[in-house]
């Protein structure tokens, strides 16, 4: 819901959004950028692990973002290759 509300706003204000709450991966992150977050808070996430956690999300945003997006299928259509592309 979060995202959804996120991006109907993006684009409708003249504000930043922060998406608060659910952020917990690598990929929540992404997703909530591509819907239109300015900032995507982590805090629950933090206190649940240790400071090796947000290493780990700086090492998968790094991963994700080098990643290879598109393939081209045999009758050459253009498919996502990961789950946040959708």
């Amino acid at each position: 819901m979060r995202l959804h509300w996120t991006a109907i706003l993006f684009g409708n204000v003249k504000s930043d959004i922060a998406i608060t709450g659910g952020v917990h991966t690598a990929e929540d992150i992404v997703k909530s950028v591509m819907a239109g977050a300015t900032v995507a808070m982590m805090t629950s996430a933090r206190l649940e692990h240790s400071i090796g956690h947000a290493r780990r999300m700086i090492a998968d945003l790094e991963e994700w973002l080098l990643a290879p997006r598109l393939s081209t299928d045999r009758a050459g259509a253009r498919s996502p290759q990961c789950s946040a592309c959708i």
